[in-house]
């Protein structure tokens, strides 16, 4: 799985663009654009879309939601594992209190369904 950061990133800020500052506060002490898409959907994107539950900007959560969709339906490996890790296990956690499960589209409530489910084939809990 190719791994371009650099590209995924760029749609971020291309779709959000308000998300620049907060991205370059983020990025440019490590590696700019280069900066793992992992650390910035986490660090960048999230909290934004945590704010946009906490401010009822239904327009902005749609777009938002449209976008993860989009990353989901992609024919890139590396951005659907971007999304699936940085967001959608999270949302897994959160769904029920801030309604996520209402936004999410078919193919990101399938992986959302999939993180919900998910359970350990092994016990790891007493592993040392």
């Amino acid at each position: 799985m190719k791994k371009d950061n650099k590209k995924l990133n760029l749609k971020l800020l291309k779709q959000f663009p308000e998300l620049e500052k907060k991205f370059h506060e983020e990025a440019d002490w490590q590696d700019g654009l280069d900066t793992g898409s992992i650390v910035i959907f986490e660090d960048v994107f999230k909290p934004y879309i945590y704010q946009c539950f906490d401010n009822h900007n239904e327009d902005k959560l749609k777009m938002i939601f449209q976008f993860i969709e989009d990353l989901i339906r992609s024919d890139d490996p590396y951005e659907q594992n971007v999304v699936g890790v940085a967001l959608i296990e999270d949302f897994a956690l959160c769904a029920d209190k801030l309604q996520i499960k209402k936004y999410l589209l078919p193919k990101s409530l399938k992986s959302y369904n999939e993180s919900k489910n998910w359970k350990p084939k092994k016990d790891t809990t007493k592993i040392r």
